[in-house]
């Protein structure tokens, strides 16, 4: 048994991939505390905060990031998952089974951020696996981007247009990926620039939520949640 074999389509053995997004949860954690804690790389240490870290993925990386952020969350301000993985379910081999169980079953508790595929929405078992998990975080923001698939979400759409299937423009929703997690990074970590003669690396295009002027988030006049 390897680690990152690809399972055995004709003996799937789901566990496989628990055992995985454990190691790969496992390596997240390795590769902060030796940049972070260690102190071991002065470059690194000259242009990071390390009071401000986000854990985040894409598909499998975003289950990795719930699994990360439901058994460690101290260290992280928040959490984003692009089109999180959340389940696995396959008819012809009668596999039928969340993921991460861990994160499923203890939740999250630092704010995070969903953005979805209408795809993924789409399908029962994934949107239903994806509720529940968004259920059971202390603060979940979430957006499904409108008539976009999986590969939305990856490069593949620019240089490999004819794989994608999908109909929204990629570099709309990219753009609109990009705007929903920069702003939610802002308004969870003190986006200030370490040197302070230096200008804002970023600036949010809305007001903070606590301002009088920002709509609710519930508001469905609010620009900035509706979908693409």
């Amino acid at each position: 048994y390897k680690l990152y074999d690809q399972p055995n389509m004709d003996n799937y053995d789901v566990q496989m991939r628990e055992r995985q997004s454990f190691k790969r949860a496992e390596e997240i954690e390795s590769t902060r505390t030796t940049l972070f804690e260690g102190k071991e790389c002065p470059e690194v240490c000259k242009i990071v905060d390390f009071n401000n870290v986000v854990v985040g993925g894409f598909s499998f990386g975003g289950a990795t990031a719930a699994l990360v952020a439901s058994q460690n969350p101290e260290p992280y301000k928040c959490a984003v998952m692009w089109d999180g993985w959340f389940n696995i379910h396959l008819t012809k081999q009668g596999v039928h089974q969340d993921l991460p169980l861990e994160a499923h079953r203890t939740g999250i508790q630092i704010p995070s951020l969903f953005i979805g595929s209408a795809e993924y929405l789409e399908d029962q078992h994934m949107a239903k696996a994806t509720t529940q998990i968004q259920s059971k975080c202390r603060a979940a923001e979430v957006h499904t981007l409108q008539d976009t698939v999986h590969m939305h979400f990856t490069d593949l759409p620019f240089l490999l247009p004819c794989f994608l299937k999908g109909k929204a423009e990629v570099s709309e929703t990219w753009n609109r990926m990009e705007t929903l997690t920069l702003d939610f990074i802002a308004k969870h970590c003190d986006t200030q620039p370490l040197n302070s003669e230096d200008p804002p690396a970023y600036s949010p295009s809305t007001p903070p939520a606590d301002s009088p002027s920002a709509p609710p988030l519930d508001d469905p006049s609010d620009p900035k949640l509706k979908d693409v």
